[in-house]
């Protein structure tokens, strides 16, 4: 999930209406993918013509009834980034229109401290068994691991496979 449905205030007072069909929309039009990189680089280093390489890209949004979401290819670092659980929120770089409503999304980063108020993407519980059995048991055995196996060894798995893959 990249933002909740609606009218809200960031934390730090910014005000965004957001409604996901608009962004779905320039998304679909543009027909280039999202990067997803750490702590706004490609916003804030890019405009300093520092390197700000993404950690993922962002292939598909959809809007749904709570929200803008998105669909991530993710890259090594990302994984990793995820993984160590150093940034744990999503926040996208939204530019809103003069009355405030969001009419594109230039980029999503990774951040310790998010502006939106949404849920970890990392959790920060590693010992939370609930998590993990809100994994598809499906997903651990195509990796060829146990059906039990935790979020941890999935990711693990996942990273040594995207390792091989770019080696």
């Amino acid at each position: 999930k990249l933002a909740p449905r609606g009218a809200l205030t960031a934390r730090d007072g910014r005000k965004f209406n957001i409604e996901p069909e608009t962004l779905v929309s320039r998304f679909n039009a543009d027909g280039v993918s999202i990067p997803v990189d750490l702590d706004h680089s490609t916003v804030k280093k890019a405009a300093m013509r520092e390197s700000a390489p993404a950690v993922g890209w962002i292939d598909e949004l959809q809007a749904r009834a709570d929200g803008l979401w998105g669909r991530v290819t993710w890259l090594k670092e990302g994984l990793r980034v995820l993984a160590e659980k150093t940034h744990r929120y999503i926040s996208p770089a939204l530019q809103p229109d003069n009355s405030g409503t969001a009419v594109w999304i230039h980029s999503a980063a990774l951040v310790a401290a998010p502006a939106l108020s949404m849920p970890a993407i990392a959790s920060a519980d590693v010992s939370t068994k609930g998590q993990d059995a809100m994994l598809d048991p499906k997903i651990a055995e195509a990796l060829g691991l146990d059906t039990n196996a935790s979020a941890d060894e999935i990711a693990t798995k996942i990273m040594a496979l995207s390792a091989k893959a770019e080696g």
